[in-house]
């Protein structure tokens, strides 16, 4: 039978893993791209959550490339606040030459992204939010000081803590192959990603007005106690 695995070995033996360099750092973004051009189609792009890589929409974007969409899937690297991820989104648009865009962002994607669009609003064609927030308040409530503590916190820690978020028990075999595959990709990331990601979502942050129109916001929200940041399905 088929297995999420097997998929992404698949798209990969397709789509190449491209990097970008952010100028003048060493910051280097990873992306998955299908269709580098397609005509004057808008392009969307997909951003991850906390556990997530580029790897996390490959459905997405193998499906949305057949028909004929120009789409990514960005994999951020380590930024120390919103803002400065703000900038190094803006540079990765730049780079992908793209001067507007549709933005998909699951969790932590989603709330980096509504501060982009608060930003960079002539850079944002549409925003689509996946068990996203705007603050990240009560998670810097809830960590207190240990905020500060993560960027010394060893990286099998780190790793530890985001894997021991993931649901346990029972559930359907589809939501357990997703997770695990999430899973597997966690141990992919290094501890600078890792204490980047946490402490985005554990220092108190609250984006701003976003100037969208209404029409042009979307929210999701997976029901149950499956979801995971990603968007996987087997069908």
């Amino acid at each position: 039978g088929r297995s999420i695995g097997g998929d992404f070995a698949k798209f990969s033996s397709e789509f190449p893993l491209h990097k970008a360099l952010q100028p003048r750092t060493e910051l280097e973004w990873a992306y998955y791209q299908g269709n580098s051009s397609a005509g004057s189609a808008e392009p969307i792009i997909f951003c991850h959550g906390t556990s997530g890589t580029a790897a996390a929409f490959f459905y997405q974007v193998e499906a949305l490339a057949a028909k004929g969409y120009r789409v990514f899937s960005a994999q951020y690297p380590a930024y120390d606040s919103p803002e400065d991820w703000c900038k190094g989104f803006d540079h990765f648009l730049d780079a992908m030459k793209c001067r507007s865009a549709h933005l998909f962002g699951a969790g932590l994607g989603g709330f980096l992204v509504q501060h982009f669009a608060v930003r960079y609003p002539h850079r944002v064609r549409s925003l689509l939010l996946c068990n996203a927030y705007a603050t990240t308040n009560p998670f810097a409530e809830q960590a207190g000081s240990l905020a500060s503590m993560v960027h010394i916190t060893p990286t099998p820690l780190l790793r530890k803590v985001i894997l021991d978020s993931f649901p346990q028990g029972g559930m359907e075999l589809a939501a357990k192959q997703a997770i695990d595959f999430v899973a597997s990709q966690v141990g992919s990331l290094c501890g600078n990603d890792l204490a980047s990601r946490g402490s985005l979502n554990c220092t108190a942050s609250s984006v701003g007005a976003v100037s969208l129109d209404q029409a042009r916001i979307t929210l999701l929200e997976s029901n149950g106690d499956d979801h995971s940041e990603s968007g996987f399905s087997l069908s």
